[in-house]
């Protein structure tokens, strides 16, 4: 039974990762036609916030599903480690809700832009007034989901380890130890450097691009 658990959170963990990233596509993918200079009206731009309201659901819904599945295990363990769990292996909707991730979790993959919908939010900096395009923030909190690789890293680290029967060994830490550990340690910080610095620049260009250089931008602030 606990290895059933483990494996259906280790598919909950691929499948929601694999939809966020899907979704956030969607959205950097609004960002660049409106940059190149398409209207936020655009039908390809209102395809893609439908399709990126989709796989958010589809993401949470897995993320959910993983959430079910983490309780049960832990219950799991809890029984053979300390043989006081009564609980059994039914999981309510409000154990789940009462938790803290569930909603922040719930934040991160359930927002975005849906489709019909544009903003611009503008700011004055010194002398200089920056227009931010509501597709633009929206595809850079979307970012956020990349999270949901953490939980694929954990478990990618863990496979193997599930039989064990101490409940602490099944940490990000002791992931993170078996990830840095001899010749792994430099793919691992390879890999590391290479993110951090794709995730960074996404973030700072974003940050550092007005939308009144769009060629559809029309806004008072940008005469």
């Amino acid at each position: 039974r606990r290895d059933l658990a483990a494996r259906h959170m280790r598919s909950c963990a691929w499948y929601s990762a694999m939809l966020g990233l899907l979704g956030t596509g969607c959205s950097v993918a609004q960002s660049e036609l409106i940059i190149l200079g398409n209207e936020p009206s655009y039908w390809a731009i209102d395809a893609l916030k439908a399709g990126n309201s989709l796989l958010s659901l589809a993401c949470f819904a897995w993320v959910l599903r993983g959430m079910s599945w983490s309780f049960v295990f832990r219950r799991i363990q809890d029984h053979l480690s300390k043989e006081d769990s009564d609980e059994g292996d039914r999981v309510r909707f409000k154990d789940v809700a009462r938790s803290w991730p569930f909603w922040g979790e719930g934040l991160v993959c359930l927002f975005h832009l849906p489709p019909f919908c544009t903003f611009t939010i503008g700011t004055q900096q010194l002398d200089n007034w920056v227009l931010y395009q509501g597709e633009s923030l929206c595809a850079l909190i979307n970012t956020l989901r990349v999270y949901l690789l953490c939980r694929v890293f954990l478990h990618a680290s863990m496979r193997g380890f599930y039989k064990g029967g101490s409940a602490e060994a099944f940490t990000y830490r002791f992931a993170i130890k078996l990830a840095f550990r001899g010749r792994n340690a430099l793919y691992s910080c390879s890999a590391l450097w290479g993110f951090m610095l794709l995730f960074l620049a996404n973030w700072y260009r974003i940050a550092e691009y007005s939308a009144c250089s769009f060629p559809s931008t029309v806004h008072s602030g940008c005469q």
